[in-house]
This record gives structure tokens, sequence and C-alpha cells, in this order.
């Protein structure tokens, strides 16, 4: 928080002290990988992200940032004893999405994160604010809206973001599928197995996949809810589920029916 307070109190005068805070700061996390580290590389990444000259030395501190943070969540139950961790490292990403895109796509470091996000939905991690923090970065990756108000780099944004969903990759249980049938089995799987805390993010990343993929999303959707287990949620509960998104037409619709499959879920 001190380094927010000197970024809002120096502006761009900052600039001047971010080679040796960014140096500082990536050997302090690779030696004691503590979230306020990620917390601080965020606030740099919101202010001087969008100065085209900051972006190169922003990503180079992201990727040592990740690589540490990727180690430190590969452990079983890394999510649920780091949930600090899990929180800022998506927050990070996600700024950085809402800054760079293109460049996040290009350097894999979104593709990495996007993974990371999918395989947490899986384990016991059960803190609010990072199962928050990872869906809103979910949400990011289907929203591209970086440069909504630019609309040929905002079309470009969407088309990256398209062209990685329906590109095939390993997922959970080695399972290979489009990205964003493993996205869309993987935040099912958390509204099946988690609180109710997931069901607004979720409905609203599953509204903006069927605007960006309505063929594809219909089809992964149906396929994703055939995967959750019928001592999970029973078969009547499933097919109710997918006659009610298929007519969603608004986020309240799709909200509706996510509560609906949450409530009929009967984790163990």
């Amino acid at each position: 928080r001190i380094v927010k307070s000197a970024v809002q109190a120096m502006g761009v005068r900052f600039e001047a002290f971010l080679g040796p805070f960014a140096t500082a700061a990536v050997h302090a996390f690779i030696a004691h990988p503590l979230s306020c580290f990620l917390y601080a590389v965020t606030t740099l990444v919101g202010f001087f992200g969008r100065m085209p000259h900051m972006v190169q030395p922003l990503l180079q501190m992201i990727d040592a940032l990740s690589g540490k943070t990727l180690t430190v969540l590969s452990g079983s139950d890394a999510f649920s004893q780091t949930p600090d961790i899990v929180t800022e490292y998506f927050e990070l990403i996600g700024r950085g999405l809402r800054r760079f895109p293109q460049e996040l796509w290009a350097g894999q470091l979104a593709v990495k994160a996007f993974g990371c996000a999918v395989a947490s939905l899986y384990t016991e991690l059960a803190h609010r604010e990072a199962l928050h923090a990872i869906v809103r970065f979910l949400g990011l990756v289907v929203l591209a809206d970086a440069n909504d108000n630019n609309p040929e780099a905002h079309q470009r944004d969407r088309q990256v973001a398209a062209s990685f969903l329906v590109s095939a990759g390993a997922g959970h249980g080695g399972q290979t599928l489009p990205q964003g049938a493993h996205l869309i089995r993987a935040l099912l799987h958390g509204v099946c197995t988690k609180s109710s805390v997931l069901v607004e993010p979720v409905s609203t990343v599953l509204l903006d996949l069927a605007r960006l993929l309505p063929q594809q999303c219909g089809e992964w959707v149906a396929g994703a809810i055939q995967e959750i287990p019928d001592t999970l949620v029973f078969s009547g509960a499933k097919s109710a589920f997918v006659r009610e998104f298929q007519g969603v037409q608004d986020i309240k619709g799709m909200k509706q029916a996510i509560r609906g499959l949450h409530r009929a879920a009967r984790p163990p």
C-alpha cells in the first residue's frame, strides 16, 4: 500500500523508481512469496499499463512473478493454503488483460494463468475473495473489453479471445478439449461443489461467452453438464438446467438457471 500511495502522490514521476523497485520486488517475491508484492505490481500495471513504453518492463515483472506463483500453486493443497496469493495473482493478471491484452496473450502469460484458474476450481479452495478473483479473471478472458473505446482494437481483442477459446488443449483429467469447454466444465463444477458465492460471477461469464460464441457455448454446456456425476446432480436436474440455459435471454435468466443448478447439487 506504500507503493500505491507513492504512485498516487508522484504520478508519472514514479517511473524513475520503477526499475529498482521491479528488481527488488521480484527478488523479494522469489525468496519470500508474499501477496503484498503482487498487490504492489498490480498497482503499477493499473497506473502505467496504458503507456506503450512501459508495457515491456511491466510484462517482464509479471512474467517473473508468474513463474514463482505458478510454482507455489502447483502443490495439491496450495490454493486452499495460500488464498491471499491466489487472490492477488489473478487480480494482477486481470489488470494486465485490462491494460495490454495482446501482449499478455502473445507471451503466453494469459494462457498459463487461464490453465491455473481452471484447475483451481477443482480444488478445495473455498475462500470467497480468491474465488471471486479467479472468476473475474476468467470473465475478462471472455469479455475482452480492454479496448472497448477503440472499435478496431476491440474487435482484434475479441478475435484473439474467441480463437483461444475454440483452440484445443489438455485440461482436467488429461482430456483434450476446446479451452472454452474446459472453462465451462470448471465453472459448472465450481457451482455444484462450492458455496453460492459463485452463482452471480459465473452467470456473468457464461452470458458473455454465450454472446461471444453462441453455438459453441451451447454445445459446451450440454457436454459439461453430462460430466457432472449423478451422485452430485441427479439427471433430471441436469436436463432441466440445459433446457433453461437454452432459453436464457439476459443476466436475470442466467442467474436463475445457475442458481437452480447450485440448489440441485448435493456436494459430499
